[in-house]
């Protein structure tokens, strides 16, 4: 009679464990566990018999019940400084292409501009190969009376869909006085129809100034300030610094004292070049990066 008893008791506490709440650090569970305090777990957690993989996170997916996803869909990346080509990865088939445009080399009147910057996403199949071009800047001018060369592009075409990020302008000396100015920061491209992108465009480069003061009967200075490269799209301070300076003159304009500050190179991706007074800054090589 103590068996049947006995047993009788075990039946109906499994018969209540099973279909009740289980509290642990609380009295009135109302959830099939109901935990109040720290957990340390041991092991592997499993999502609806899934287990994740590295770096994913649980997360309620669409149809509401527990899942492992990724914080991101790309979590590692391929960068390019120069032009080259990629395999698509296996199991790989949307990735996210950022390019920025070369910068445009400076001149005596000015810094050139920086270049552009543009991310499209594209869906892509394992085992095709992506050729990505990286452009060049444009030469500095090489004394104070020519210009800064022209940055290039940087480019990608996927599927029939093409990207582009220009380079930024050169800064502009004309040889008959009628104008001059620094470059003009580069613009972007994407085809027709292509709206899975984002563009901005670069920044100008700034004008060199020049002013002049007499300190005695004979002494005079002449004080210049030489234009700034313009900033490459999305990448602050990547444009190179003119130079400052302070110049006394043996018999005007003949001068024999320079005092020289500044003087910053462009930085890659795209930034314009400097300003100097003769051999003026190159601008900065494009970059690409293709996000995976």
């Amino acid at each position: 009679m103590r068996k049947i008893v006995l047993l009788l008791i075990i039946q109906l506490a499994g018969f209540d464990l099973f279909s009740q709440n289980v509290g642990i650090g609380t009295p009135t569970p109302s959830e099939k566990l109901d935990v109040n305090g720290n957990i340390n777990l041991t092991g592997t957690i499993k999502a609806n018999g899934t287990d994740g993989q590295p770096n994913q996170v649980l997360m309620k997916n669409s149809s509401g019940t527990l899942a492992w996803g990724d914080m991101s869909d790309y979590k590692n990346f391929a960068t390019f400084l120069s032009t080259g080509s990629w395999l698509v990865p296996a199991g790989v088939t949307k990735i996210a292409v950022e390019l920025w445009g070369p910068g445009g080399g400076g001149a005596s009147v000015g810094g050139g501009g920086g270049g552009s910057y543009i991310v499209g996403v594209f869906t892509v199949t394992p085992g095709n190969t992506i050729n990505i071009s990286v452009g060049p800047g444009g030469a500095g001018a090489t004394n104070s009376v020519s210009s800064g060369g022209d940055g290039t592009f940087s480019r990608v075409i996927i599927g029939g869909v093409e990207i582009d990020a220009y380079g930024g302008k050169g800064a502009v000396y004309n040889s008959a006085g009628s104008y001059y100015s620094s470059g003009d920061g580069g613009s972007y491209y994407a085809s027709p129809g292509f709206t899975a992108f984002i563009g901005i465009y670069g920044q100008n480069g700034t004008v060199s100034k020049k002013n002049y003061a007499q300190a005695g009967t004979a002494t005079f200075y002449e004080i210049g300030e030489m234009g700034n490269g313009g900033d490459a799209a999305n990448t602050v301070n990547s444009g190179g610094k003119g130079i400052f300076y302070i110049a006394t003159p043996g018999g005007f304009p003949a001068f024999t004292d320079i005092r020289f500050s500044g003087n910053n190179a462009s930085k890659v991706p795209g930034g314009g070049g400097g300003s100097y007074l003769v051999n003026s800054f190159a601008g900065a090589n494009g970059m690409a990066i293709i996000r995976f």
